[in-house]
């Protein structure tokens, strides 16, 4: 915690960070150097997020059975749902808006979304041991 509020007249210069000032050569010292980071989650990263995503859909339909859907808990409800499968979908590196059949499609349309499925996962990355 700090030992007094903050106010907009503060700078940079006067919030401090655990004893050094911002400006301080002894903060920029305890900074390691910069790392290159990755712009995509690896494979295995993405499949445990992707099926929890999958028995949290889960939970929130049976939560949502016989519930109304036009009341603010059902219309949260449904946009965290629709939200959920975007955010999966992008980070798979697959449309937003895909959405993964499971009915009755022709042999075409199976073959399609098949396809955009492996595509995604080949291009993640690997996680090697570093």
């Amino acid at each position: 915690m700090l030992a007094r509020q903050l106010d907009a007249t503060d700078t940079e210069e006067d919030i401090p960070l655990r004893g050094l000032t911002a400006t301080s050569g002894a903060l920029r010292k305890a900074m390691p150097g910069r790392k290159k980071l990755r712009t995509e989650i690896y494979r295995t990263d993405f499949d445990k997020i992707e099926r929890q995503a999958d028995l949290l859909e889960i939970a929130i339909i049976h939560a949502s059975i016989g519930m109304n859907h036009y009341t603010p808990h059902g219309e949260a409800m449904m946009q965290l749902r629709k939200d959920l499968r975007k955010a999966v979908n992008v980070l798979g590196n697959r449309p937003a808006d895909y959405f993964r059949h499971n009915g009755h499609m022709s042999p075409s349309e199976s073959t399609m979304f098949a396809e955009i499925e492996r595509k995604g996962r080949e291009s993640l990355p690997e996680k090697t041991d570093e």
